[in-house]
């Protein structure tokens, strides 16, 4: 659970529409999980120092939350810089790229109640499943993370990522075919019990991760803006 003041001091620099929605979740759990990936974000964009065209800092107040689609920085555009935000359980994952299009998606993986998945899987993707249920969430992260690099509206055309090579199991990279183009898929392991993929729209040959605690995530004050040295 965040302390509240530190919540507060997040929740201050986002922009109104993305405050309220966060505030609207029914769950606190819910809530904290969507201020971390933001606060992930936030110290990602420090590191890298991202900058808009006039030279200020990268600001959580900036991101444009549109009706479909994914959330973006309102100076992708002339910057290049994507981001996207997954979280599953008590794993916050965020990634960034100033050069691709990219998406993740992560998953506790868990018992399955039911195997019958055909408004997002395809006909050979089913039958992997049916003899292979723990690659259910596999395949799903890859669609997953895939649509939402592409910024898909919504999860609604998961079914139509074709993934390259599915029969092979324990692949820590794939070829997903998407919108007439290839994505490239890369899995990560960063913790016991989940499993998390990482789509981009072109290979990826350099992929750090950084791995925070919350409480260490949290010290970090929000970004403000500042004027760069010349």
């Amino acid at each position: 659970m965040i302390d509240e003041s530190v919540r507060q001091r997040w929740l201050a620099r986002l922009p109104v529409d993305k405050k309220q929605a966060i505030c609207r979740l029914l769950h606190r759990g819910h809530q904290d999980r969507s201020l971390l990936g933001l606060c992930l974000l936030s110290s990602a964009a420090r590191e890298m120092r991202i900058l808009d065209p006039l030279g200020q800092a990268f600001q959580l107040a900036d991101i444009i939350y549109p009706d479909s689609g994914k959330p973006r920085w309102q100076h992708q555009a002339a910057t290049g810089f994507d981001f996207n935000i997954s979280h599953s359980a008590n794993l916050v994952v965020t990634v960034v790229s100033e050069t691709l299009q990219v998406g993740v998606d992560v998953e506790k993986i868990r018992p399955l109640r039911r195997l019958n998945f055909r408004s997002v899987m395809r006909a050979e993707e089913l039958a992997i499943i049916q003899h292979q249920p723990a690659r259910f969430f596999e395949l799903w992260s890859i669609k997953e993370a895939v649509v939402k690099a592409a910024d898909s509206a919504g999860l609604s055309r998961m079914r139509e990522v074709q993934i390259n090579n599915i029969e092979q199991a324990g692949l820590s990279d794939w070829v997903a075919h998407f919108d007439n183009r290839d994505w490239y898929v890369h899995a990560l392991s960063i913790a016991p019990g989940f499993c998390m993929m990482v789509a981009a729209s072109a290979p990826v040959v350099y992929l750090p991760v950084r791995v925070l605690a919350i409480r260490d995530l949290l010290r970090m004050k929000p970004y403000r803006r500042y004027n760069p040295a010349p």
